[in-house]
Parts: structure tokens; sequence; C-alpha cells
């Protein structure tokens, strides 16, 4: 059985952001050698998360605004 580990590493330029690492993941997977298996994605930090749309091609930026909708929900509720 082979096995392979690869890290992509993410610097984002905001506190929050929506980033397709689809062609990443992509090219790690190539460079690994591995033919058939599994691909494991995950972020191994208590702020990232990683969200998978199976053939649904969505727009990054509509993601952050849903997150900010869903922010300044949250903190009316807050208040209330």
């Amino acid at each position: 059985m082979a096995f392979y580990l690869g890290t992509v590493e993410l610097p984002t330029q905001k506190k929050q952001q929506m980033v397709d690492i689809t062609a990443r993941v992509r090219a790690e997977v190539k460079s690994s050698g591995v033919q058939n298996g599994l691909c494991t994605v995950f972020a191994p930090h208590s702020t990232g998360a990683v969200q998978m749309d199976k053939e649904e091609q969505i727009e990054v930026g509509s993601g952050e605004e849903r997150q900010e909708e869903l922010q300044r929900a949250e903190a009316r509720l807050d208040q209330g």
C-alpha cells in the first residue's frame, strides 16, 4: 500500500477569507505519483475550515458575503 503526505501552506490576506485550493490539491496529488486511493484535506487549526462542493462551481466572494451576513445576525442576537 502506498502512502504519501503532502502539505499545502495557505497564507491569507484578510482576517476572514475563502480561498479555492482545488488546483493546489490536484497538483499535490499528481506530484505524489499515487494512481489510486483517497485524498484527505484538513485544516489543522481551530479557526480554519475546509468546504467541499461536489461538481458545483461557487463564487468565492459569495461565501465571504454569506459569512459576514451570518456574523451580523449573530451579533444582533447577542445584543438582543
